[in-house]
């Protein structure tokens, strides 16, 4: 699964030398037409659609930092919860061929640390970065994202909320009730 995901990223990181190579035989501005995988999401530009999801492989700054790194038209954090959390017991991952199993119980480092991340390098990456949290209630929720909004740099963040995490004993799936749903989105 990695494998690939490297081979798309260094697709995708080869996309200007692809549009070079056109553009000497169909003209630059077709090239650059034939080439171009930027998208536009609520007035932040991307420049390729693929991104991690918020799950494996984004719980440290090293493990994000990566992703910055990475030709990746964008990052999500680890899907956070308002204080650290251990998450299920091993084994809770296990890597196939063509994807994985899981069953994490959302471990990550808490609301603070993931705050800390982006907000030191909004602005400074050339990425749009989404910051995801998974409160254990509505009321946590709530609380992180007027946190986020409250931070003075984040206008190249986006906020994800995580409504449906099966993997967490007594943490009701708000995604999958559209009455909650439409409560926790107003």
């Amino acid at each position: 699964m990695y494998a690939r995901m490297a081979l798309l990223l260094v697709v995708l990181g080869r996309a200007g030398e692809h549009a070079r190579a056109a553009a000497a035989t169909m003209g630059s501005a077709n090239a650059a037409r034939a080439v171009d995988l930027s998208v536009s999401v609520l007035g932040h530009t991307f420049a390729n659609p693929l991104m991690n999801a918020a799950g494996v492989c984004c719980s440290t700054v090293d493990e994000l930092d990566s992703l910055i790194a990475s030709a990746s038209g964008s990052l999500i954090t680890k899907s956070c919860t308002a204080q650290q959390r251990d998450g299920n017991p091993a084994p809770r991952f296990k890597p196939l061929p063509l994807g994985s199993i899981n069953s994490m119980g959302l471990p990550n480092e808490g609301f603070e640390y993931y705050a800390d991340f982006v907000t030191a390098r909004a602005g400074a990456v050339a990425k749009p970065i989404f910051f995801s949290i998974s409160g254990m209630t509505m009321a946590d929720s709530a609380s992180m994202a007027e946190k986020l909004a409250a931070h003075p740099k984040v206008e190249h963040v986006l906020l994800e909320l995580n409504l449906s995490c099966p993997n967490v004993p007594g943490k009701p799936q708000i995604g999958y009730d559209m009455v909650d749903m439409r409560r926790y989105l107003e």
